[in-house]
């Protein structure tokens, strides 16, 4: 199997964009490359559609309307890149929700971080069980 790994998902369009109809070798960008070569012993990269599942799996019990987000799977399919980025920025910050919560800014929204909070523990429980990983759960940063 062929692999053509690009460095933006831009690029990647670019090279599909004079493409005919036909067999394509696999396509991926580097930070996919990446997430995929990246390993813990002992546990699976989740993808993201999987990890999308999890994370929905995670909200059952929380009030994830106070985020502004619908409970309801399409809902919060749709919306659940917002949740993604946040926890890949504290990961990418290599900060927490706790220091978050130390900032003045944030002192309005501490219902909201405290919802994050226990979503995390929540993905990260389910993650274990099941033997997945990824990259912003692999440590206690979050």
């Amino acid at each position: 199997m062929k692999i053509l790994v690009f460095s933006t998902k831009r690029e990647i369009r670019e090279f599909l964009k004079n493409k005919e109809d036909s067999f394509l070798p696999k396509i991926i960008t580097i930070g996919e490359f990446l997430d995929k070569s990246i390993t813990v012993k002992g546990k699976i990269a989740v993808d993201t559609d999987l990890k999308k599942i999890y994370l929905y799996k995670a909200i059952q019990n929380l009030n994830i309307e106070k985020l502004g987000f619908g409970k309801d799977f399409l809902s919060f399919f749709k919306n659940s890149e917002f949740v993604l980025s946040f926890f890949n920025e504290i990961y990418l910050e290599k900060s927490s929700i706790e220091a978050i919560e130390l900032s003045d800014t944030y002192l309005e929204y501490e219902e909201h971080l405290d919802l994050l909070k226990t979503y995390t523990v929540n993905i990260k429980n389910l993650l274990k069980k099941t033997g997945f990983t990824t990259e912003p759960l692999q440590t206690d940063m979050i």
